[in-house]
Parts: structure tokens; sequence; C-alpha cells
């Protein structure tokens, strides 16, 4: 959502994203909808910085006017021996079936890749340009009752 390193378009964390691409305003409205309408919120990889309000002004915005969600799970990195990480979304999000686990999002990943099934033809040649991921949901839930978080 902060853009892209290829086209140089980067949007530093700020709350009126759109002072840098007119195309940025109607991707968070988007990504609102996404989120207003979602059962499952996962949010991988992100630290959630304290100077990024419009993320959590979209967050909030999006959790008070849901009436679907189940689960919110985050699966970030906190090297920092006092969780400030974890300790900032345990202080955002107030939602009862909120998890945080405490990995790098490349493990993840890897575990996830596990899952995915590469269709072959009846040749047994692989068809690259399809590969499912049917199995996303128990890769996801092995991974954090693996790092004990349930």
């Amino acid at each position: 959502m902060h853009g892209s390193v290829s086209d140089g378009s980067i949007i530093p964390p700020t709350f009126n994203k759109g002072l840098y691409l007119k195309k940025v305003p109607p991707a968070w409205g988007d990504a609102y909808d996404v989120l207003r309408n979602a059962h499952e919120n996962r949010i991988i990889g992100y630290s959630l910085p304290q100077s990024d309000t419009y993320i959590k002004y979209i967050l909030k915005a999006a959790r008070a006017t849901t009436k679907v969600l189940e689960h919110i799970d985050v699966v970030c990195f906190d090297p920092d021996p006092h969780e400030e990480v974890k300790k900032r979304y345990d202080e955002f999000i107030l939602f009862r079936y909120y998890k945080f686990c405490n990995r790098k999002t490349e493990d993840y990943l890897e575990k996830v890749n596990e899952s995915r099934q590469i269709l072959t033809d009846h040749l047994g040649q692989d068809i690259v340009h399809r590969v499912e991921f049917n199995h996303l949901e128990s890769a996801h839930e092995k991974f954090c009752a693996a790092n004990g978080v349930r």
C-alpha cells in the first residue's frame, strides 16, 4: 500500500496519502471496502509504525463498520526484547479474536509456499501458470500453532 520501488512511487508513512499520488485515494477506498467486508484480516510483515496514522485510521474505520470480521492475525518479526511491535498491536487492536505471531515474513511465506499445489498435465509436466493454494488456511493455522500462537 505504500508504493513501488520499481517506478519510484514511494509514499512515506503519513496521514494524507493524497498529497503524493492522485491514484492513491481510490486505492485506499478500495482497501477500506475490502477490509470492511473481510471475515479474516491477516497482517504480514508490517510493524505498525507510530507515524503511519492513516493505516490505523482505515483499519479502525473498517473494523467499526464490519459485521463479519471473525479473526485478526498479525505475523511480524519483533526483534525488540521489549516487544515494542507487539505492544503497538496489542494497544491498537482491541478485538477478542486477535493474535500476534512474532516471526519473520520469509518463514511464514515459506510455510505457506509448502501448501501450494502445482497442477500437472496428463503427461506429468508442470503447468507453470496454474498454482493453487487450497490449503492456505491450514498452513496458516499450523504455522501459528507451531510458534505457540493459538
